[in-house]
């Protein structure tokens, strides 16, 4: 474990998170499924939903499903799949030079059933979640018709099948979609980053406790990090976000990153890492090998200079940090401090 206690002199103040972004949105919402019959799926559900949904995705959307990757294809820049799998560089105001980034990431996060139990008899009730992000907010309708596609078609091993019974928005709590009327409204919250710094503006806490609920992958100089210190917790979400909101929101963050990562190591430290190595396999149809992951779980406190970076931590809660994260990977929570604040 990292300890970061120093007596550097701190760097001058960079630029408040309020006044990096005003256009960064995202919305959140819970699948609620029955099973229809046995279900068989593995501890860690993620690869079965993701891997389902995007298989489902592609049979109906995909107008040349001969092509493997889109790139090759002639219509990318109308079509779903292209947009939430293949995401394209930005052609926006907020993209003056491509994004140097080898895989750039995806408008939405798939949260899996953190329940350990792998087989779901008849009648069992079985939850996600999902997040999208900016434009990612208008396929909302695509996630709905595809999950509820995959219903019929059958899920993990055995290919058990479920029934989509409704879908309920996480921030405003009312249910939008129902299996009943198969109607979809349009009446569910969407939260901008500037929400969550305006929330976080006059906090004062010193210590910070997160939570690690799914498996978290980080790199950190190309080897996969077993610790998590501050200025590599920010590091992960600083990047994430900032690619997130340039890609799909059409807004460019402006902040003084060098600046925000030396306090970040100067000005806070680990006093306690509960972290433990967690590691899962998955088939990958589309590499057509097993992939294995990486990664950590568990739960790690920091003390020190934290208001600078609350809405960032908080944003990572919706957004997830590190990789595959639209397999659900790098979820965690804000744990209340001592003060009895809470983010959430």
């Amino acid at each position: 474990m990292h300890d970061n206690n120093s007596t550097t002199t701190p760097p001058p103040a960079p630029a408040t998170a309020s006044a990096t972004a005003t256009n960064f949105s995202f919305a959140a919402f819970t699948f609620h499924l029955t099973a229809r019959e046995k279900i068989e799926l593995p501890e860690y559900k993620g690869a079965a939903l993701r891997g389902g949904f995007g298989h489902v995705m592609k049979k109906v959307c995909c107008l040349m499903p001969s092509q493997r990757v889109c790139e090759n294809c002639q219509m990318p820049a109308s079509c779903a799949y292209a947009y939430i799998f293949e995401t394209p560089q930005p052609n926006t105001a907020a993209a003056e030079r491509p994004i140097e980034a080898t895989n750039l990431p995806h408008p939405f996060v798939i949260l899996p059933p953190l329940t350990p139990a792998e087989v779901l008899l008849p009648g069992a009730p079985l939850t996600f979640q999902l997040t999208l992000i900016g434009k990612g907010i208008d396929f909302l309708p695509y996630f709905i018709y595809a999950f509820d596609e995959l219903g019929r078609a059958g899920i993990g091993r055995g290919r058990g099948r479920y029934q989509l019974e409704r879908v309920t928005d996480n921030l405003g709590g009312k249910e939008i979609y129902a299996h009943a009327t198969k109607t979809l409204t349009g009446d569910f919250v969407t939260r901008q980053f500037a929400d969550l710094c305006a929330a976080t503006q006059m906090e004062t806490a010193e210590t910070l406790t997160l939570q690690f609920l799914t498996p978290t992958r980080i790199l950190d100089q190309n080897k996969t990090a077993s610790e998590l210190p501050f200025d590599l917790l920010m590091r992960g979400l600083l990047r994430r976000g900032s690619l997130l909101a340039k890609i799909h929101c059409g807004d460019e963050w402006s902040l003084d990153y060098g600046a925000l990562l030396a306090m970040a190591r100067t000005q806070v430290r680990n006093v306690r890492s509960e972290l433990r190595p967690a590691s899962w396999e998955r088939f990958s149809t589309r590499q057509q090998r097993r992939m294995r992951f990486d990664s950590f779980i568990g739960r790690v406190q920091y003390a020190g200079a934290l208001a600078p970076f609350l809405p960032f931590i908080q944003l990572g809660q919706f957004i997830h940090l590190g990789k595959n994260t639209t397999f659900g990977m790098g979820k965690y929570e804000i744990v209340a401090p001592e003060t009895g604040f809470s983010l959430k």
